[in-house]
């Protein structure tokens, strides 16, 4: 019984994190390729509480800690697949009537009932059983290497979306495509040390510079996901 037990949380749970994951997808070319302004949309709310989700943060752990109710894991799949829905439909929204009219999918009550929930859910995994198990360290490269390529998507789109950081560092008087330069060869310096980063100390280093990296490009995904490797770094790799 306890094996069939194991095998079912462990369904729930990988359909959870492939649930968010697509919902994530959709989510973020929508706010990336059709959205001018996304810095305060609802669909980058709807992003950065599915980045907080369990699943999401057992991505980042190798000692994972499963949250193991079905009514969590539920609740998230029907939410993950109204959001899905509503990006999707936001998506062919933009491209038939505009990009106005799609915004206002994510600017409605709904979203702010969505997104109570979504956060009633983070407060009550807290209090939830958990089981802990022990992930796969390898799968660190693929992380790695994946954010980075997902980091460098706004570039092609000149998204500088957090002015701050821009004219903390007086870029904002740099042309655009020079900005874009620089930007890529940090991502260069990034992706070089992909396969050669053997300790938590480098790892951490290399997710700090991903970090402001990531606010320069103004990515909600890997802000999260390089501040995630930044904490979560000696699971990963030796700690000195």
């Amino acid at each position: 019984m306890k094996v069939v037990e194991n095998m079912k949380n462990k369904l729930y749970f990988v359909l959870s994190t492939g649930g968010i994951l697509v919902t994530l997808i959709f989510l973020f070319y929508f706010s990336t390729f059709c959205l001018n302004d996304n810095r305060l949309s609802g669909v980058n709310f709807c992003i950065v509480f599915l980045m907080i989700t369990n699943p999401i943060v057992n991505l980042f752990r190798v000692r994972e800690k499963m949250v193991k109710s079905y009514f969590y894991h539920i609740s998230l799949n029907l939410i993950c697949l109204y959001l899905l829905c509503k990006s999707i439909a936001s998506i062919i929204t933009f491209y038939v009537s505009g990009g106005n009219t799609a915004n206002n999918l994510f600017h409605n009550v709904d979203i702010v009932v969505v997104l109570g929930l979504l956060l009633g859910l983070f407060i009550l995994s807290f209090f939830l059983k958990k089981e802990e198990i022990e992930g796969n360290k390898h799968k660190l490269v693929w992380l790695y290497i994946g954010l980075l390529f997902l980091g460098i998507i706004p570039l092609f789109r000149e998204m500088f979306a957090i002015s701050f950081f821009t004219n903390l560092f007086e870029m904002s008087s740099l042309d655009t495509s020079l900005r874009i330069l620089l930007l890529f060869l940090v991502f260069l310096y990034l992706l070089n040390y992909a396969r050669s980063i053997y300790r938590a100390s480098e790892l951490r280093t290399k997710a700090f510079i991903f970090l402001l990296y990531s606010f320069f490009t103004g990515n909600i995904l890997t802000i999260f996901g390089s501040f995630y490797l930044f904490i979560y770094a000696e699971q990963f790799l030796i700690n000195d």
